[in-house]
C-alpha cells in the first residue's frame, strides 16, 4: 500500500509537469505523507528552538556579528584615472521631455575634437540613421546616448546639435562639475562620467576557491534576514522569521557530502534595505557555511528611495560594499570569473529607478566579457528574472520590457550562455520547475528563496513543507546538474531540457504594447479558429482547478471564448498581490481619428 501510495504521488508529479519526478523516500512500512510530516515536525522543533535563542537574547543582535567598516566610494580625480580596461573615457547624456506628458522628436549630431569616437550606444528607444540620433522621450522616460573616447584628454571637447540647441563641454569641464545639464529644443538633458571601480573580474584562487574541472558549489536566493530587534527592545517578526529559516539553509551547506567550492547569494541578502546592522547579522549567518563567500545584489541591498545622481553617485551601495568586503575584500558589482572550462558572470540588478539609465556601461562591458569568453559554457546569476513567471507582480515588479530584451540579447549573442539563475519571486520549488523555461537556447531557473517564505502560486508544494532552500550545483567538465533541496532535505533535480518559451503567444513579455503587429480589422471575432490572431499574457496555471481559464469552448454549437478567474486557492498571507488581472486576450486594431469603430460583444 505504501509502495503504491508513493508510486502514485510521483507519477503524478511526472505527469503534471512533464519533469522527471524527485527522489522517493523509503516509505519503510509507514506512508509517505507520514514521513514528510515528520520531517516538517523536525524542522519546526529545529526553527522553534533557534527563535526561542534569538528572542531572549538582550542584545540588539548576534553578539558574534562583527562591525562592518564605513566605506565611500572612491573619488576619481583626474580623466587618467576614469579608464576603463581598454583605456577608454565613458560617458553618458541623457533627454528627458521638460513636460513629463509631453512628446518631444528632436533629431541632433554628436561631433568630437581633440579625441575619437570609439563607439556609441543608445538606451531606450532612440533612432539612428548614420551619426544622426532621433530622440522622442515621453512619460518621463530618460533617453541615454553612451559614448566612449579614444585618445582623450581633459581638453577633449564634445558637442550636440539639433535644430537651433547646442551641448557643448569638455571632458575636464565634466570632471569637474561631477554633472552637467541644461534644457535644448524642448528636452531636458544631463551628462556624467561612468567609472568602472565596481566592475571588473576576479582571480578564484584569491579567495580560495580551487580551479578544478569537476566541483559544486551553492547558490541561494533571497535570504533576506538580519538585525531582529530595532532599537533594544522592538522585535521585527518577519526579520526573526527569516533568520530561523537562514539558519537552516546554511545548516544544509555545511551537511553536503563534499565539499563545494564557494556559495553565492543571488541578491536580498538583507530584509530592511541595506541596513548596517542588518548586513552585519547576516555576514555572521553566511560565513558559518565555511566556504568562499560571493554576494549579488539585489532590490532589498539599498533604500528605497536611492539616487544615482547628480553625477556618478555611488552612495546607495555604500553598505553592500562594506559587507561585501568584509567577507571577501571585494567591492563589485558586475562581475565575472573562470573556474574550470565555466565562465560565471554575476549582474546586479538593484530595481530602482534612474539606475540602468545612470549605470548603461554596465551593458557594454557584459557584452564584451561574454564574447571574450565565448568558448567557455557561462552561467549568469541576476537577482531580478528575464524569464516569464506567470503571476502579477512578476510583470510590474521586475525589469522594464527594454533592459529584459537588451539582456537576453546580449546573453544569446555569442551562444555561450547555458544557465541562468535568479530569485527574487520567493518561487515554491513546484512552481521553479513549472516556470523553469528555455529562451534562445539558454535555460532559465528561478530558484526558491533560502529564508523568505515563498509566495503562493494556487497549489500546494511537491511535499507539502517549506519550500526554503539552496541549489546545488554539480559541474562536471561542460556538463551542469542543478538540485534543489530543502530545509527539511527534500531533494528536486532540474531537468536537462526545459519547455521552450513561445515568445509569438505572449508578444508583450519581450515587446510593447506599440510594437504589436496592427491589423485592418479585428480578426477571428468569433473564435471559430480557437485563438488565432489573439495575444495572451503569459499566466501561471495550476495543475488541478486552475484559479485563471483562457480557452475556446463551444456554447450552444457555436464557437466562443471561456475566460474565468478567482482568487487563488492556495495562498500565503501578505505574499499575494491581488488581483491576478493578467487573463486576458487582445489585438490591434488599426482606426483612423475619423473612424467611430463599434465592437459587439455577444
Amino acid at each position: 500500500m505504501e509502495k503504491q501510495l508513493a508510486s502514485s504521488v510521483h507519477a503524478t508529479l511526472s505527469k503534471t509537469t512533464n519533469l522527471p519526478a524527485p527522489k522517493v523516500p523509503d516509505c519503510r512500512g509507514r506512508p509517505m505523507c507520514y514521513i514528510v510530516d515528520m520531517k516538517r515536525r523536525k524542522f519546526l522543533r529545529r526553527a522553534g528552538a533557534g527563535a526561542t535563542m534569538i528572542g531572549a537574547t538582550s542584545s540588539w543582535r548576534s553578539p558574534d556579528s562583527p562591525s562592518i567598516a564605513s566605506y565611500a566610494y572612491p573619488k576619481t580625480e583626474s580623466i587618467d584615472a576614469a579608464r576603463n580596461d581598454e583605456g577608454l573615457i565613458a560617458l553618458r547624456i541623457g533627454f528627458t521631455c521638460v513636460d513629463p506628458h509631453a512628446r518631444q522628436e528632436v533629431a541632433g549630431r554628436l561631433s568630437i575634437k581633440k579625441g575619437k569616437l570609439a563607439r556609441a550606444r543608445v538606451f531606450g528607444y532612440i533612432d539612428v540613421t548614420n551619426d544622426t540620433y532621433t530622440l522622442s522621450p515621453t512619460n518621463g522616460e530618460e533617453q541615454v546616448i553612451t559614448i566612449w573616447l579614444a585618445d582623450a584628454s581633459e581638453g577633449t571637447l564634445l558637442s550636440f546639435r539639433a535644430g537651433e540647441g547646442d551641448i557643448r563641454f569638455t571632458l575636464g569641464e565634466l570632471l569637474k562639475a561631477e554633472e552637467l545639464n541644461g534644457v535644448f529644443s524642448g528636452l531636458q538633458w544631463r551628462s556624467h562620467l561612468l567609472f568602472y571601480h565596481e566592475i571588473g573580474t576576479l582571480d578564484p584562487e584569491d579567495l580560495s576557491i580551487p580551479n578544478e574541472n569537476s566541483f559544486t558549489f551553492v547558490a541561494m536566493a533571497d535570504p533576506q534576514g538580519g538585525d531582529p530587534f530595532e532599537g533594544k527592545d522592538i522585535l521585527k517578526t518577519r526579520m526573526r522569521i527569516h533568520n530561523a529559516f537562514i539558519e537552516e539553509s546554511v545548516s544544509l551547506v555545511q551537511k553536503i557530502n563534499v565539499n563545494p567550492a564557494f556559495t553565492i547569494v543571488i541578491g536580498d541578502i538583507t530584509d530592511d534595505w541595506g541596513a548596517a546592522e542588518d548586513f552585519e547579522q547576516m555576514n555572521t549567518f553566511l560565513q558559518k557555511c565555511q566556504t568562499p563567500l560571493l554576494y549579488g545584489i539585489g532590490n532589498h541591498e539599498t533604500a528605497l528611495r536611492s539616487t544615482f545622481g547628480p553625477g556618478y553617485n555611488m552612495q546607495a551601495f555604500d553598505n553592500y560594499f562594506a559587507a561585501q568586503k568584509a567577507v571577501n575584500g571585494l567591492e563589485l558589482l558586475l562581475y565575472s570569473f573562470n573556474l574550470g572550462q565555466w565562465h560565471f558572470v554575476v549582474w546586479p540588478d538593484p530595481l530602482r529607478p534612474g539606475f540602468w539609465e545612470s549605470h548603461t556601461h554596465y551593458f557594454d562591458w557584459l557584452e564584451r566579457d561574454l564574447e571574450k569568453h565565448k568558448d567557455r559554457p557561462t552561467m549568469i546569476f541576476q537577482h531580478v528574472p528575464i524569464h516569464p513567471i506567470g503571476i502579477v507582480p512578476l510583470i510590474d515588479y521586475a525589469e522594464s520590457v527594454f533592459v529584459k530584451r537588451e539582456l537576453l540579447r546580449i546573453f544569446a549573442r555569442q551562444g555561450n550562455v547555458k544557465y541562468v539563475l535568479s530569485g527574487h519571486v520567493h518561487i515554491p520549488v513546484r512552481a521553479s520547475f513549472k516556470t523553469a523555461v528555455e529562451m534562445e537556447g539558454i535555460r532559465f531557473i528561478n530558484l526558491p528563496a533560502a529564508g523568505y517564505r515563498p509566495r503562493a502560486f494556487g497549489e500546494e508544494d511537491f511535499h507539502g513543507g517549506p519550500s526554503q532552500g539552496i541549489a546545488i550545483v554539480e559541474i562536471d567538465d561542460k556538463d551542469a546538474r542543478i538540485t534543489v533541496k530543502t530545509v527539511t532535505e527534500e531533494e528536486y533535480a532540474y531537468p536537462p531540457t526545459f519547455r521552450t518559451f513561445d515568445q509569438k503567444r505572449y508578444p508583450l513579455w519581450l515587446g510593447e504594447d506599440w510594437e504589436l503587429l496592427v491589423q485592418d480589422s479585428l480578426q477571428n471575432g468569433s473564435f471559430a479558429n480557437g485563438l488565432e490572431h489573439w495575444h495572451q499574457r503569459f499566466m501561471y496555471v495550476e495543475d488541478e482547478d486552475p484559479a485563471n481559464v483562457c480557452q475556446p469552448r463551444p456554447v450552444e454549437g457555436r464557437p466562443a471564448l471561456y475566460l474565468f478567474n478567482r482568487r487563488r486557492g492556495h495562498v500565503a498571507p501578505g505574499q499575494d498581490r491581488l488581483p491576478q488581472d493578467i487573463n486576458k486576450v487582445f489585438q490591434t486594431v488599426k482606426v483612423r481619428p475619423s473612424d467611430s469603430p463599434v465592437l459587439r460583444l455577444r
